[in-house]
This record gives structure tokens, C-alpha cells and sequence, in this order.
């Protein structure tokens, strides 16, 4: 599932519902694998405007030029439908002032994950096999996390607590939405291990997250730094396609 940064965030829920899911659906049925969706909205009289930076991953069979011109037309549908829906609730339309589509140079960076484990030992074994999964499932997802930490106490109590860690900062709904997902797969994959005694908790962290200083590592907190400047530069991306001055 793509990655969908809105700013500001308020836009989020118009944005996903209207652009980016029926975005990243219509480009996937063409073979185009969409890794993440950021987009910038400005509100000017009765219009909302958007600008958008697509992340695909590489599409051998679509060239560059093919896959520009599939997007143009899929957001200016996109546009007219969103324009049509909320004229029925209210005088306001939607216009796509510019986009810019770039293959992915993050692949390398989401193969570097991992598994921490602290349990009783007669827990380990099944736990283990509960974090794989929840990792196969993750990346399947294209969720960019670096860690998953599965803790049991060591004194027996049947209760686990399982932490993703995020390398970039998640909008809070979609964070919820991860976190509810997860959850989902927790039980699941609990239930199927025969190990669904347990209760269990889910938490997921971003950057953001006081708790998230305790867990990361130095190099992880280094891959934040480089991560940070490269959205600095996309913003001051979407902010042009906006047509709005940057410092």
C-alpha cells in the first residue's frame, strides 16, 4: 500500500478518498507501482487546488513519458469527479495545478529491517515466527519501517507487546490505520501459532514519538537525517507546482 503524506493534514481525508486511492488503483491495473503520494493544497475563493510528488517504483514496461501522460489524465478525471460530488454539497471545485512522477531510489533502504525478540525461552520460538510474518506482511504493505520489537514478560504473565518503528513520519490517520491493520495480523497469526492465550498490545511510532529516542539506533537516527532533507526538498517541490514562494 502506498505511503499518502497530505499537507496540511486537515486535507487528508479529501485527498486520499478522491485522489490518491483511485490514483494508486488505476496506475497499479497498468502495471505502475506507486511506493508513496505527496501532495500540497492551497484553497483560493471556490477552489481547491492540489500538487502532487508521485514516488513509483520501476515500471520496465512503461516509459517514463507514458507513465506522465497516464497521470495527467487519471488526476484531471479525478478532479472532474471530486468537482462533480461536492458541487452536489457545496459551491467548491477541485483543479490539479501540477504533478512531477520520479522512480523510487528507496528499495535498498526497506531491505534493511529487523527483529528484536525479548521473551521467556519457551515463548521465543513461537514469537519469532509471529515477527516474521508480521514483517512478510509489512513489506507487502510497502510500510518503510526499520524495526519490530515483540516483548513478553519474563515473569510468564500471557501478554505481549509488539512496537513497529516508522523511518519517516506517518500522517496520524494513516498511523491509526497501520496500527489497526496490525493488529488485525496480530491476532490472526496468534490464533494460527495456537499461541492466541495471549493478550496483546500494538504500537506504532514514527519519528515524532517521544518513545521512539529510547528505541532507535545511531544509524537509524543518521538515515532519519538524510530522510528529513530529502522531504525538505519535496515540499519546496510541491510548494512550486503550488506556485508559492519558498525561502
Amino acid at each position: 500500500m502506498a505511503e499518502i503524506v497530505v499537507e496540511p493534514p486537515e486535507y487528508y481525508p479529501i485527498v486520499d478518498k478522491f485522489f490518491a486511492t483511485p490514483l494508486v488503483e488505476g496506475l497499479q491495473v497498468l502495471g505502475v507501482d506507486v511506493i508513496g503520494i505527496k501532495a500540497g493544497v492551497q484553497t483560493r475563493a471556490n477552489k481547491i487546488l492540489l500538487g502532487f510528488i508521485i514516488e513509483t517504483g520501476s515500471s520496465p514496461a512503461i516509459g517514463a513519458l507514458d507513465v506522465d501522460s497516464i497521470v495527467s489524465s487519471l488526476l484531471e478525471k479525478l478532479a472532474k469527479e471530486a468537482t462533480y460530488t461536492w458541487k452536489k454539497l457545496q459551491d467548491v471545485s477541485f483543479e490539479v495545478v501540477g504533478f512531477k512522477v520520479y522512480t523510487s531510489r528507496r528499495r535498498g533502504r526497506e531491505e534493511k529491517t529487523s527483529l528484536v525478540v525479548n521473551s521467556p525461552e519457551d515463548l521465543r520460538r513461537g514469537l519469532e515466527r509471529l515477527g516474521k510474518g508480521l514483517m512478510i506482511y509489512l513489506k507487502e504493505r510497502r510500510a518503510i519501517f526499520s524495526t519490530i520489537v515483540i516483548k513478553a514478560p519474563m515473569d510468564g504473565r500471557p501478554v505481549i507487546n509488539v512496537t513497529l518503528l516508522l523511518r519517516e513520519v506517518m500522517n496520524p490517520l494513516e498511523k491509526q490505520r497501520l496500527q489497526r491493520e496490525l493488529s488485525h495480523k496480530v491476532e490472526s497469526f496468534l490464533r494460527t501459532l495456537s499461541l492466541d492465550y495471549l493478550r496483546f498490545q500494538v504500537s506504532v511510532l514514527d519519528p515524532e514519538d517521544e518513545k521512539i529516542s529510547l528505541l532507535l539506533r545511531e544509524k537509524e537516527k543518521a538515515e532519519k537525517m538524510v530522510d528529513n532533507i530529502a522531504e525538505k526538498k519535496e515540499l519546496k517541490e510541491l510548494m512550486r507546482i503550488l506556485g508559492k514562494k519558498t525561502p
